[in-house]
């Protein structure tokens, strides 16, 4: 599927209806003719459905592609749609050894951290209902979502813990993302957004928080295992 009818959010207008090119031209600011070629090939992709000269989204498309839906993956489209640029820059990292893309958590723009992050939120919520069931933290009152990203992980485990409550430790870049997601299940009574860099500085509340989850992605195996050495010396596990 071609990236572009994410970013220029496609699905979400034809989800609401049947329209024509030249009238979603005028809505999203495009050329009614290169419009109109893009809207073909997805009919093609059976993204779309055509009659006459209107479009219309799927059911597909509208459950997955419209920001309208509580479904929509479109996200981590567009996290892969900016990652092709480092992909057809491969041969100087080959050269240079080293990255040739900026990290998305420290240097990225507010668009391409967007994608990250609610990318990260798309994935996660094809995992994380299925998970907190499979664990029983009866009993336990606190949660520590180490490295959490928009906070699914904490979200799907307070409700389905209602007696738990979390904090979410991330990187500052991450506060509004994780802020707005928490709000959006009515959570922000029960999860905080506590901001900071784990492996620098490590936690601060690490010693009190029972419950850890953490991503490890983009840290080395080492990395990880001294930084969870650490944390294990302290962990109070009858809180």
């Amino acid at each position: 599927m071609p990236p572009c009818s994410v970013k220029l959010d496609v699905f979400t207008q034809l989800g609401e209806g049947p329209m024509a090119a030249e009238e979603l031209a005028g809505r999203i600011n495009s050329d009614a003719r290169g419009l109109a070629m893009l809207l073909n090939s997805l009919v093609a992709l059976e993204l779309l459905e055509k009659e006459h000269n209107s479009y219309r989204a799927t059911p597909f498309a509208r459950n997955f592609l419209s920001k309208n839906s509580s479904q929509y993956l479109g996200h981590i489209i567009l996290h892969h749609h900016h990652l092709m640029e480092s992909w057809a820059h491969l041969d100087q990292a080959v050269r240079s050894g080293g990255p040739i893309r900026q990290r998305v958590s420290h240097e990225a723009g507010d668009e391409e951290r967007e994608s990250f992050e609610m990318g990260m939120f798309n994935l996660a919520m094809q995992l994380a209902p299925k998970i907190v069931s499979a664990i029983d933290l009866s009993g336990r009152k606190r949660l520590l979502d180490l490295g959490g990203g928009p906070g699914t992980y904490a979200i799907q485990f307070c409700l389905h813990n209602p007696e738990l409550s979390a904090v979410v430790y991330d990187l500052p870049t991450t506060r509004p993302f994780a802020e707005r997601t928490i709000s959006q299940f009515g959570l922000s009574d029960r999860i905080a957004f506590e901001s900071g860099d784990f492996i620098k500085e490590g936690s601060r509340e690490s010693s009190t928080w029972p419950g850890c989850r953490t991503f490890s992605m983009g840290k080395g195996l080492q990395a990880v295992l001294s930084f969870w050495k650490k944390r294990y010396q302290h962990l109070n596990r009858g809180a």
